[in-house]
């Protein structure tokens, strides 16, 4: 095996709700896998944050 091979690390999981949350400010977060309707409403925004924190938790500890 190649010690020196390089792998692509996923953001921490305290990192992804600021993340979400600036596509939103940005104007760029979908509601789907960027296929649904655009996020306008804040709190719309929110809930898609927790939720993206919540995937990457539960998949951290397996």
């Amino acid at each position: 095996m190649n010690k020196n091979r390089t792998y692509k690390k996923s953001l921490p999981c305290n990192l992804k709700f600021g993340v979400v949350m600036d596509e939103f400010y940005k104007g760029i977060l979908h509601s789907g896998l960027g296929q649904g309707h655009m996020v306008t409403n804040r709190k719309q925004a929110e809930a898609i944050a927790f939720s993206e924190t919540r995937k990457c938790k539960s998949r951290r500890k397996k």
